[in-house]
């Protein structure tokens, strides 16, 4: 009840990551903090793996937004998801 009352805000990329006010802080820390959480994920995966030249699908959420924004996604697919479920389905008919 002591703590300071955060508003609200869009998840959106801000213009610039050195923000200069509230709302704008929260979207630079939450959009640059997953570029940066999703691109560390795939330089491990790639290192434990031992193979550099994997492809990189994002999809759902904040995919879009990630893959915009990082050279290290290659493809983008927001139906992926789906398309796996209609397999899936198909295969238990």
């Amino acid at each position: 009840s002591d703590a300071a009352k955060l508003p609200e805000f869009e998840i959106k990329m801000p213009s610039s990551i050195l923000a200069k006010d509230t709302i704008t802080s929260m979207q630079a820390g939450v959009v640059y903090g997953y570029i940066g959480q999703t691109e560390y994920i795939i330089d491990q995966i790639k290192k434990e793996i031992g193979i550099d030249n994997i492809k990189v699908v994002a999809t759902g959420g904040l995919g879009k937004m990630i893959s915009e924004a990082s050279s290290k996604i290659d493809i983008y697919d927001q139906m992926l998801t789906m398309y796996g479920l209609r397999i899936i389905y198909d295969k238990n008919r």
